[in-house]
């Protein structure tokens, strides 16, 4: 088996949800590269279905064939769990929990050869963003112009009190007398 050369095999994106009734996670593979007939990308259905906290199986397609059944043991680092793949070829797997929202799995070809592909697929959790609503992009900015009214209304007009102090302007009723 060589090391010497790591060429992307495949590309793709995992999208995984919790399951609401149970500890299960559903969700699909879709590979980058790979279109059908109308231009879209196909979705593979992934099960990650636990029996305990730490063991169960790794299910995907239509069938929910077990790719995999894992027993996850901790080794001074991540979790990890390693046995036989139930793939299209004989392989054995190595699954690592790198992150709570990332993970691993390396596949070794069964028999090992020198010239034999090893296969990591990694996948990460990607937290999609909401639109933002329009008070949470303008709403500070509301609240300053608001503000900013308001507090020339509760201050008065500085441009009469000058005047007025000043002797300039209307006179007051004081200042104009009784009326004949």
């Amino acid at each position: 088996m060589t090391t010497s050369e790591m060429v992307p095999v495949s590309n793709g994106k995992y999208v995984f949800n919790a399951d609401t009734e149970t500890t299960n996670i559903v969700g699909h593979w879709s590979p980058n590269e790979v279109e059908d007939e109308d231009g879209l990308q196909p979705k593979i259905p992934v099960l990650v279905e636990f029996d305990s906290s730490n063991t169960g199986n790794f299910k995907t397609g239509e069938d929910e064939d077990v790719l995999f059944s894992f027993y996850f043991q901790h080794f001074n680092g991540p979790w990890i769990s390693h046995g036989e793949w139930n793939g299209q070829r004989p392989a054995f797997y190595q699954f690592n929990i790198v992150a709570n929202d990332k993970f691993t799995i390396t596949v070794y070809p069964n028999p090992v050869q020198e010239d034999a592909e090893v296969t990591i697929y990694s996948a990460s959790r990607v937290k999609l963003g909401r639109e933002k609503t329009f008070f949470e992009k303008y709403g500070s900015t509301i609240m300053m112009v608001g503000g900013f009214f308001l507090f020339q209304q509760l201050k008065g007009d500085p441009g009469r009190a000058a005047a007025a102090s000043q002797g300039g302007g209307a006179p007051s009723v004081e200042e104009r007398g009784p009326r004949t």
